[in-house]
């Protein structure tokens, strides 16, 4: 069971790429490969000290077949760094605002677990709606620091409580 908690998200700059299909870590392997590709020589690599990577996914998992979402793979930066950002690649700035925080700890195969605990939970049960933007992942870590069962991810659902 992951932590889940209410708390408020500030803005997040992301120099990102778009993946279509399958949000799965398989299959958007390849996407994430070419944002490191790209972004490297453009400097923008390790400009957040708590992020290695943000995942935007656009597209609610209930509504959307896994081969029709968007998913945005990404890397925080700094605001001065958009002047840096070009085809094929684009600027995303999350909205800031109050989201559920599920914290996933562990490969990232095992992510659907975490949003199906809070799909089936606090917005099934307790009265929380998902916002008509993207649920934000934000990778804490990486492979290449730590053991899988070590991955930090925090997986941010905007919500309101209607």
């Amino acid at each position: 069971m992951s932590d889940i908690a209410l708390q408020y998200l500030k803005p997040i700059w992301v120099a990102a790429l778009r993946h279509r299909g399958p949000h799965d870590p398989g299959v958007a392997d390849a996407t994430w490969q070419d944002l490191i590709i790209w972004a490297s020589p453009r400097g923008l690599l390790g400009r957040s000290p708590d992020a290695r990577g943000v995942g935007l996914l656009w597209d609610d998992p209930r509504q959307f077949s896994p081969q029709q979402r968007r998913y945005d793979v990404g890397v925080p930066i700094l605001p001065e760094d958009v002047e840096n950002v070009a085809g094929p690649g684009f600027v995303v700035v999350t909205a800031p605002g109050r989201y559920l925080c599920a914290t996933h700890v562990g490969h990232y195969e095992r992510l659907t677990q975490t949003y199906a605990e809070v799909i089936e939970g606090p917005l099934k049960n307790d009265g929380w709606t998902l916002l008509a933007q993207p649920i934000v992942e934000v990778y804490r870590n990486s492979p290449s620091e730590v053991p899988e069962e070590e991955l930090r991810t925090d997986i941010y659902f905007p919500v309101a409580k209607l």
